[in-house]
């Protein structure tokens, strides 16, 4: 039969595209093998749009820390806050850490998370790997996060420092390490290692679960948006949103503990931790005096919403930076694709 008469025989809604439908669509294609260069080139995709967004976001993080450690001073709302750190010229402390943080994460983060879940993938093969993606899922964001945080751990032990010094104190990020190092020693550096996983092995498992079902949910609900570049961006920063939401509250009460271990020294012990000098800050001891606290468990929420708006931002421009810079340096998902396109003859006649 002519293809004219097919098309009379189903119907114009049967096919979506006015001449092969939905395969004349989607060409065949597959994923084609990566190398060390395309992977080199994920992880700088990850670290550029992940140092760009904590650049920009830097103020946001630095209140967050500071309310986690003086409530009295910056628990007043989210403006007041904002106001006094602005009059005391705090909100620029440690920005050089925060984008050298930021730089580490994306390439560590992305990078290992690309390297591992592709090559389990690629292990568990075409069918095992839609069966398995969750858990495969959470191997490649474990793996990375162990990872990267061992890399971070000395960055985020200063910066911790600089962004909760005391008013007026305008101490450098060198000043800082050296302080840090003379306290503690090189392996005090990395006292923050297990306090950060177990802050962001939560917040990770919740970030790309949650972003991974909204996004496919509403991909199911309304095919037509994976169609258009404007409408597939337009999901994804929602799904960044809500994954950025739901990992910042799922791991607020360690992060706010990591915040009072962490800047306990050299830059004075917080309003809670004040009458426990002389002993270690470890998370029991921290999580005890939190608790104790006028305020109880709520202690442990302290700096939520800076924290939902912090990463709800981030999340949803990260993401969405990712695939911006992976188009720039040719690794986005079409760059990946050995593409056959069988009726590409018959179109051109």
């Amino acid at each position: 039969a002519e293809p004219e008469e097919l098309l009379e025989d189903f119907g114009p809604d049967f096919l979506s595209d006015p001449e092969f439908g939905p395969l004349g669509r989607s060409p065949l294609a597959r994923d084609k093998d990566l190398g060390v260069p395309d992977f080199l080139r994920l992880a700088l995709s990850g670290a550029l749009c992940t140092s760009t967004v904590k650049l920009i976001l830097h103020p946001i993080e630095l209140l967050k820390c500071r309310c986690q450690k003086f409530p009295t001073q910056y628990g007043q709302g989210i403006i007041k806050s904002c106001a006094q750190a602005a009059r005391e010229k705090v909100l620029l402390d440690g920005i050089d850490l925060t984008l050298a943080l930021g730089f580490v994460l994306g390439f560590g983060g992305f990078g290992v998370n690309e390297a591992v879940r592709r090559s389990l993938d690629f292990v568990a093969g075409p069918t095992l790997k839609k069966t398995y993606s969750v858990p495969i899922i959470l191997v490649a964001t474990s793996t990375a996060v162990f990872i990267t945080n061992l890399a971070c751990a000395p960055i985020e032990s200063v910066r911790l420092q600089a962004v909760t010094q005391p008013v007026g104190a305008g101490k450098s990020s060198l000043q800082l390490s050296k302080q840090v190092l003379q306290d503690k020693g090189l392996r005090g550096m990395f006292d923050s290692f297990l306090p950060l996983v177990s802050r962001d092995l939560p917040f990770q498992f919740m970030k790309f679960l949650v972003f991974d079902i909204v996004q496919r949910s509403i991909f199911e609900a309304f095919p037509a948006t994976q169609e258009g570049l404007g409408t597939s961006l337009a999901v994804s920063l929602f799904s960044g949103m809500v994954a950025g939401v739901s990992g910042a509250i799922v791991s607020t009460p360690a992060d706010t503990i990591l915040t009072q271990i962490t800047s306990a020294s050299p830059s004075g012990p917080s309003e809670d931790l004040e009458g426990s000098e002389g002993r270690e800050a470890d998370w029991r001891s921290v999580t005890q005096d939190l608790l104790s606290a006028p305020g109880g468990v709520a202690n442990l929420f302290r700096g939520l919403g800076l924290r939902c708006i912090y990463f709800g931002s981030l999340i949803s421009m990260q993401f969405f930076l990712y695939d911006y810079f992976r188009v720039f340096l040719n690794v986005s998902s079409d760059d990946f694709k050995l593409v056959l396109d069988v009726f590409a003859e018959i179109k051109n006649e």
